[in-house]
């Protein structure tokens, strides 16, 4: 996923940089930067949204359902008006399926705001129609970030957001929002062609979380000990303590993990 940033000229006078939502089109993300505008709040919340690959499932997911019943109600499906003037005589859902009915962003934006609510949207309509689900499986199946696909070790899909990523100018290092970086997921899961690729392309096994651990900590303390002499072939520090005064040899040992105890050991580590 590329990840575009976009500028929003809050109501309040200040200005604020944002993500650009993903696969939404130019004239979808116009009525989403003004809702955003006039809702600093929501604007706030969505700031770090491509680092989060659930919020971003999420949204998708939300835009899916309402387009979905969005181009049902344009093809006049009766049994769909039925259910929806049951719901607009709702107290709880009649505001929203109005908006739902007017095309406005706000509907969207409310459902993802609140989960609760789509659940009971869901619900409401009699759960999700054959044709629907396949797609909402589709979405959940499929990595939303680097870092999650480089866990699950998706190497089409980490080798496509990487070529996207360095045309939007984002670093490969990006943290996700827990800190980690798409390379501490890929040797936390032993995931090596990812490694490989992520490391050809500049990826740094020196730091791979906001803890201070490098890569060489996260092979240590799995016992990934053919990760963790792939980490020290590329020249990574066997010693290098993190943000707690730890070594890798430290995590390994604390752990029991004697097969990355030995290669440190072997390594000479501290």
């Amino acid at each position: 996923m590329a990840q575009q940033m976009d500028t929003l000229s809050i109501k309040d006078g200040t200005s604020m940089e944002i993500v650009r939502l993903p696969e939404v089109d130019e004239k979808t993300w116009a009525e989403v930067k003004t809702y955003l505008q006039e809702n600093p709040e929501v604007a706030k919340s969505l700031q770090a949204f491509s680092r989060h690959p659930e919020a971003v499932r999420n949204f998708m997911q939300t835009r899916l359902i309402m387009s979905y019943y969005d181009e049902k109600m344009k093809n006049k499906d009766k049994a769909l008006e039925e259910k929806y003037k049951a719901m607009a005589a709702d107290p709880a859902f009649a505001p929203v399926i109005e908006k739902i009915k007017s095309g406005s962003i706000e509907a969207l934006m409310e459902m993802y705001q609140n989960e609760e609510l789509l659940k009971k949207f869901n619900a409401k309509m009699g759960g999700l129609p054959d044709d629907l689900a396949k797609q909402m499986q589709g979405l959940a199946q499929r990595p939303m970030t680097l870092h999650e696909a480089a866990k699950r070790g998706d190497l089409d899909t980490c080798k496509d957001y990487i070529s996207k990523q360095n045309e939007a100018g984002v670093s490969i290092d990006s943290p996700d929002a827990n800190g980690i970086t798409a390379l501490g997921f890929a040797i936390g899961a032993d995931r090596t062609e990812i490694v490989k690729l992520l490391m050809s392309c500049k990826a740094n096994p020196g730091a791979v979380d906001a803890k201070g651990n490098t890569g060489a900590h996260y092979a240590a303390g799995y016992g990934r000990q053919d990760m963790l002499k792939l980490l020290l072939a590329a020249k990574s520090d066997p010693s290098k303590k993190n943000n707690d005064g730890k070594s890798p040899l430290n995590v390994a040992t604390q752990n029991n993990m004697q097969p990355t105890i030995d290669v440190l050991k072997q390594a000479g580590a501290q």
